[in-house]
This record gives C-alpha cells, structure tokens and sequence, in this order.
C-alpha cells in the first residue's frame, strides 16, 4: 500500500506483486503509467480512485494507536484497552472490506494497469487471465516441471533423502538404463529421474544426449549452457549460475534447482574443469562433493576448456610425450588423464630438495617447475603459462619445430628434476674421496676403507656431537644413498633433502671436518694401548724433538702428515 509506486524485485517464493497506490490526486494516474511502463519486474498496480475512504478507516487505526501510546495514562486500565482495541479490529475489519469491493468488485474503484496500459479487468476469470499474462510476459522461459515432489521452494525431508539416493544412482549408474533402478517399483528418485532426465531425453539406454528433446526443459539447458560457453575465458561461480535461474526470465524454483544443478554439472563433467576452495582443481565428482556444493555455491567455479586450435595441438602434444593417443578435442577425462602424471610428479616424486634447489643446469627446469608448483587451473597452467613461461607464444607453437623443442625443453626439465637430488650425493661424494684421499671411487671398496680407518676408534673418548656423527658413518647400509642421507643427517640434524643451496659448501666441509676429527681419535685411541719402559721414554721423547725441528709449522699439513706416517704404522703392524 503506497502512495506513489515502487520498484520491488520479488525473490524467494514471490514471484509478482500487486501495488495499490492511495493517491492525493487523480491526476497521479498518469505518473504510475509511466513508471509502469519502464518496469521490467512482475508487477501490476492497483490504482484506487476512492482512497478518501480507505484513509479515512487507516486514520482512524493509527488514531486508536495513538491513545493506547501516548493518551492513556493507566495502562493497566483493561476496560480502556479492550474497548480499543475492538475499535482497531473494527477498523481493520471495515478497511480489509473496502479493499476487497474496490478490487474486486470490478466497479471502477480501481484502475489496472500493467506495462503502462490500463487493463481491461471485469471478472476474477480477467484478473487471473492477467495474472498469467505477465508471469508469461516475464517468466517467458521458465521451464516446464511436471513434479510437485520438487517443484517447491523447500523440499520436504522426505525428497531430501530421495535427492541423495538420485544423486549417488547418478554417480554410480550413469551408464545403466534408468540409472539401474528396480523397473517395477517407483520409489520418488526414480519419478525425478524420468522428469529431469528420461523424459526430456537427456538420457537414453545409458548414455548421455547432447541436447534434451523436449522442449518444456530447452530453455533451462541453453540457459546453462550459455553459463558454461562463458567461463573459457574466466572461471565463475555456481552461485552465479543460481542466481541467474532463481531471476526473471527464469525464477526456477529452489527445490528443482537442488537437483537439477548437480545433475547438469554431471552430464557436462568433460567439458569444464571445477575449483573449490582456495582455487583447488577437483578433478572428480562424489556425494560428498555435491553435499559441499550445496552448502558453499560460492567457493565453488567452473572454467570451460578452451577448444583453440593451437590450445587442442598443445594438449595432444602433452599426450604423445606421455604416449597416449591424440585427442580431437580437450575433454575432462581426456585433461585429467593428461596432466595428472605432472602434477603427481611434482607433488609425490619431488623431494624437498629438487622442488626447491636453484642448482640446475639450465633456467628453463626451474621455470617449469614454478609453473607446476603455483598451478591453480590446470587448463590454464598448462595450455598457457608453462608455454608463455619457456618463451613459446601461439605463433612459435604453430610451427612443428618449434613445438617439438618445447616438448623437447620439457622432456629435459623432468629429467633433471628427477637427477638433481643425486647430483647432489654426487658431489657430497666426490668431496670426501678427495679431501679424506680415498683410494677407490666405488663406494662398495671406499666404505670398506673408511670403516678400517675408524675400526679401533673408542667411542668414549668423542664429544656427543662426534659420537652420533661416528655411529652414522659406521652403520652398514647396501646402498650409497642411504649412507650419505644418514652421515649428512647427523650433521645437519634434519634431513639432506631439506638442505638448502646455501647450506651445500659448509655441508661440505663439516662432514670432513668430522671424519678427520674421528680419525685423529681413532689414533689417539690406539696409542692407548702402547706402553713403554722410562728409557723408552727417553728416547720417544728426542725422536719428537728430531721430528719437531722438520715440521713446516703449518698446522693442517703437519697433522695430515703425522696422522698418514702413523695410520701407516698401525696398518703395519
């Protein structure tokens, strides 16, 4: 009830409003006309021509209210009270019965107008004409359901469970007549089975059409896939898809949108990829899934695979370098089957060291990694910025040669991201051969030689430090990996894959540095066990001074010097 009109969009259950406009003059007549005809919504207005009477029952509500509030001092006076408040219901009663004659009555108290015309309304049977007029006018491509079971705003609880029981014959028996439901019974998921998807012919002996068949339900699939063919060039939410069907010229309501969503998301499954939360790529569909969509439309966008011609020859190389076969199109299976190997090798056959080690051979390799590591939308990551990143753009991708060394600087990049933990133990082993002067390469001979050089060592006489460090180098292992991952963690206190490009040369020099001071104790050990008369004594004492007096004075040489003569000896005897 109004004095002038107003814009209202209906939302929820509503799908239309009737305004009635209580107007000071007549001549506002025409200024409702021209509102009503830059109206878009479902909105028809009630012009009354005898609002004098109508005020005059609205005054008198809001006089009575006025003395209970702010006249009447003795709120507890219950004779007062209740002689208002019949007043009031008496006034309600009178102005419920004005509006009704004046609107229905069809007398001429009212003027009907809709899209700026005054409409011509004698009857209840020409109101209700008009009100199918504009919900055809419009709601022009609401779609035709045929079963209350879900064409409501609230589903009961009883079609809540028969939703989750459609739902998972969807997931599991998508390729079964009648998604494999019993033929002789029709419990309710089957009857919207047949609504939603038999008789529109969506699906048919087990397989999925390409377009329904009937008409009734086109105007909500191309609505859909209009949604879809615009997400190739930017992701968007199901949110927004829900909010275009629940609005004119749809207003579909809630409770077949509960179904009909998850259910047309299926059927196109191959034709977009699906993001969650925090932009995670979900690659396949489950009940659980369905459950989050529903309760979080918002988190939740699609992005349409591009069917570019260079995008389709890029994704088929992807597949002969996999060898799999080509594909005339990206499809969802297709795309997973394809990436799938890529990102399960960064994120399962990478180490910590390799997805984070700058020390590799060409800038290329870690270009390709970053793109695997930041990867968002797969579609995108793949098809887009790995090439962009390697520096090959559409045009350099048109050409053959030019395509096969991309595929050439990729093949490349995996080999030695896969190599360069390796080369790391590599280099960590040529270091100890040459500074602790190994005499074999192989580490099945050179174990063997540094086991003997530590053999007699007593672990009491080594610091904490020593002692693990000792404990690790001593420790059997058959292969060589294994052996350096122990020595370099005793010496890093967590693992060698989480050593960083800087920690690299100190790792170097501590793990000799560790040896050589197991070694000097290891002799220092076996001197222990010598011991000597006081004319021995004597004599050890002037062959040191002799030995003195040829030393260089250079701490480091003379050491090496006297540890090799005495490691010597002791292997002599």
């Amino acid at each position: 009830m109004r004095e002038f009109p107003e814009l209202v969009i209906p939302t929820g259950d509503g799908d239309g409003f009737v305004q009635m406009i209580f107007p000071k003059s007549a001549k506002d007549l025409q200024g409702v006309m021209e509102f009503s005809a830059n109206c878009e919504n479902a909105l028809i207005f009630a012009f009354f021509n005898n609002s004098d009477e109508l005020a005059s029952h609205l005054y008198n509500i809001q006089k009575y209210r006025y003395i209970i509030e702010k006249v009447l001092v003795d709120k507890s006076d219950r004779v007062a009270l209740k002689e208002l408040a019949q007043l009031i219901e008496h006034e309600k009663s009178m102005l419920n019965k004005s509006l009704n004659e004046s609107m229905f009555s069809y007398t001429g108290d009212v003027v009907w107008i809709y899209k700026g015309k005054k409409q011509n309304i004698r009857s209840h049977a020409d109101f209700n004409k008009l009100l199918s007029k504009v919900c055809e006018d419009v709601y022009s491509q609401t779609p035709t359901i045929n079963n209350e079971l879900i064409n409501k705003h609230r589903l009961s609880s009883s079609v809540s469970a028969a939703k989750a029981k459609f739902l998972q014959a969807l997931l599991d028996n998508s390729d079964k007549d009648d998604l494999g439901f019993d033929k002789d019974k029709f419990p309710p998921e089957k009857t919207i089975y047949y609504t939603l998807l038999k008789n529109t012919g969506l699906h048919v002996n087990g397989v999925f059409s390409d377009a329904p068949s009937n008409a009734g339900i086109k105007p909500l699939w191309d609505a859909c896939e209009h949604f879809l063919q615009s997400t190739m060039e930017r992701p968007r939410k199901i949110s927004e898809l829900i909010k275009i069907l629940s609005s004119q010229p749809y207003k579909i309501k809630e409770g077949v949108l509960d179904f009909w969503v998850p259910t047309y998301l299926f059927i196109r499954r191959q034709d977009y990829a699906l993001y969650g939360q925090n932009g995670q790529y979900i690659p396949n569909f489950n009940l659980e899934l369905f459950d989050l969509m529903k309760k979080h439309m918002g988190e939740f966008k699609l992005k349409a695979y591009s069917v570019d011609g260079v995008k389709v020859q890029l994704f088929n190389q992807y597949r002969k370098f996999l060898n799999l076969e080509d594909n005339k199109s990206i499809k969802g299976s297709a795309f997973i089957e394809t990436i799938k190997p890529f990102l399960y090798f960064y994120s399962k056959q990478l180490n910590d060291y390799a997805k984070h080690t700058n020390n590799l051979s060409h800038e290329e390799t870690i270009k390709f990694r970053n793109v695997l590591a930041t990867a968002r939308d797969p579609e995108k990551a793949f098809l887009e910025d790995l090439p962009k990143t390697l520096g090959y753009d559409d045009e350099k991708l048109h050409d053959k040669d030019s395509m096969q060394a991309y595929c050439s600087v990729i093949q490349r990049a995996v080999r030695e991201l896969r190599g360069c933990y390796n080369q790391l133990i590599d280099r960590i082993e040529e270091n100890l051969i040459d500074r602790l002067g190994l005499e074999s390469g192989d580490y099945s001979e050179y174990i063997q030689e540094i086991h003997k050089r530590l053999s007699k060592l007593k672990p009491h006489v080594l610091t904490p430090r020593q002692k693990e460090f000792y404990q690790h180098a001593m420790t059997h292992f058959d292969k060589r990996n294994e052996w350096y991952q122990s020595i370099c963690y005793a010496v890093l206190d967590k693992p060698l894959e989480r050593l960083s490009d800087e920690e690299e040369p100190k790792l170097h020099d501590d793990l000799v540095f560790l040896f050589k001071e197991c070694e000097q104790k290891a002799i220092l050990s076996e001197s222990l066990n010598y011991k000597i008369d006081e004319t021995e004594e004597l004599r050890s004492r002037e062959l040191e001074a002799k030995i003195n007096e040829v030393l260089t004075g250079e701490s480091n040489l003379d050491t090496y010097t006297l540890m090799r003569m005495l490691q010597k000896r002791l292997d002599n005897e």
